[in-house]
């Protein structure tokens, strides 16, 4: 059902709400042959339009273009990631140097310039070609 939203809301269509798409939910349950004991349309959209349904379809809409975590995995994560930071002998195999203070991020870009690598690097060779471009037309004009 997702999928088909996704295709309908690609050409234009604005229906955003599980229930806007009873129809289609009709159908899919025909194919499928579920709820077809129920004796009328309604009842079976009412089987698949739950609370719980719904609360799992604004799931897949907020996430479209997302990496989903569950939060006791985020926390499981954040618990690791804790760990590995109390670990000296962990963090200097990583590359991590006390010298750089607490500052990550700082510490990945200093890192990344000794290596030649990342943004300061590119930015420091855009400033040598307009310093090079800039010489060049100091010559020209003499």
């Amino acid at each position: 059902m997702f999928v088909h939203y996704k295709e309908l809301n690609a050409a234009g269509d604005t229906r955003e709400n599980l229930d806007h798409f009873e129809y289609a939910i009709l159908d899919i349950l025909k194919d499928m042959n579920l709820y077809q004991s129920l004796k009328t349309d309604a009842q079976r959209v009412e089987k698949i339009i739950t609370e719980r349904h719904v609360a799992y379809w604004d799931h897949l809409k907020n996430g479209e273009g997302k990496i989903l975590v569950d939060p006791d995995t985020y926390a499981q994560c954040q618990a690791i990631v804790e760990e590995i930071k109390s670990k000296d002998n962990v963090m200097s195999v990583m590359g991590y140097r006390p010298e750089f203070g607490q500052d990550i991020k700082l510490q990945n870009e200093i890192m990344d310039a000794f290596n030649n690598l990342g943004g300061s690097v590119k930015k420091k060779e855009e400033i040598h070609k307009k310093a090079e471009s800039s010489k060049s037309l100091g010559t020209v004009r003499r």
